[in-house]
């Protein structure tokens, strides 16, 4: 058994074929602040796995049968690349996929197709089979914590990071768990942080429409420091602020932190960032990565460090104005990679 405490941070993904290791970048980054943060207020470094990273992939529920669907439509496509025996054989193959824009036909399947299985229905209800991919994450953390000395009293804190439909699933996930107690919240875990990424759970609120009661039931954080960030860009016409939505939601989130997603320093991310096309950059930022692993930072010596609590108020209170203002600028860039 580990004298210390981990601190758990799960990423949801969002629509699409997404790979492991989709997080990578951002976990190298939220592991830096998090070292940074914990040397600096406590003079020890943390322990090398003081944090746990695991990704829930659930595109494994939808993936399946929108290939299925793919192959019932477009027989003759079915194959993602064109066989070179089939292209010398038939060049016209090439023009037939072009035709019928195959590239943007396959993200209409993939992304429309997501957001219409997970909608809860009679048929191949995907709703379930998408949570259970991502408390099968929770559960990992579960594990992870039982080797420590966590215990109900004292647990692991677990820190969410949802990305697009992937903020939208948690959010629906943590409420069905959390308050409409249809499965069991691990006794050893306490929901402490919800880092929602170009979310569109704003747009939810149609589908219960504007009676006085609807859409007034957030989900909260468990940890008393727990905080719900929700990043957006301007420019990303997929995510959307929480805070203006009702009172219960303006109490419930935290900050509605609006950025410019993506690395300056990089070409392609530069062309894109002030474009609809940079919604996939918020995996790829450096602010996002610098206010989760500071806050990571923080809850872990809360946990492990009971004697620091008083001086952590005070950083916790530093902490929101900081995150409230944080930028990264040329020469903070630079500061940080010297």
């Amino acid at each position: 058994m580990t004298s210390h405490i981990p601190h758990h941070i799960v990423f949801v993904h969002g629509i699409g074929d997404q790979c492991d290791g989709f997080s990578f970048w951002l976990q190298a980054k939220i592991k830096s602040e998090f070292i940074k943060t914990v040397l600096r207020v406590s003079s020890h470094n943390p322990p090398e796995d003081g944090i746990h990273f695991c990704e829930a992939l659930w595109y494994q529920a939808t993936q399946r049968d929108q290939n299925t669907l793919w192959g019932e439509l477009f027989p003759w496509m079915k194959e993602r690349n064109i066989p070179k025996k089939e292209l010398v054989r038939n060049p016209m193959s090439l023009f037939s996929r072009l035709r019928h824009m195959t590239f943007f036909r396959k993200l209409v399947v993939n992304f429309q197709g997501d957001l219409i299985a997970y909608l809860e229905s009679p048929g191949a209800n995907k709703y379930g089979a998408i949570h259970h991919e991502i408390y099968r994450a929770f559960e990992t953390c579960t594990k992870q914590t039982l080797s420590t000395e966590a215990t109900p009293h004292n647990p692991a804190l677990l820190t969410v990071v949802g990305h697009s439909l992937g903020a939208v699933i948690t959010s629906d996930l943590l409420y069905d768990t959390l308050i409409g107690k249809k499965r069991r919240w691990p006794p050893h875990l306490r929901l402490a942080n919800l880092m929602s990424l170009g979310s569109p759970l704003a747009l939810y609120k149609l589908r219960y429409g504007y009676g006085p009661d609807s859409f007034q039931k957030p989900i909260t954080m468990q940890d008393q420091n727990g905080r719900w960030i929700n990043f957006y860009d301007p420019q990303d016409v997929v995510g959307y602020p929480l805070k203006t939505l009702n009172e219960a939601y303006n109490n419930a989130v935290f900050l509605d932190k609006v950025i410019s997603v993506g690395q300056w320093w990089n070409p392609w991310h530069f062309i894109r960032q002030n474009t609809p096309f940079n919604h996939n950059l918020y995996l790829k930022d450096r602010t996002i990565a610098k206010i989760i692993g500071r806050k990571a930072g923080l809850d872990w010596l809360w946990t492990n460090n009971p004697e620091q609590r008083p001086e952590l108020k005070h950083e916790y209170d530093n902490y929101d104005h900081w995150s409230s203002e944080q930028t990264i600028g040329f020469l903070e860039f630079t500061l940080d990679i010297c």
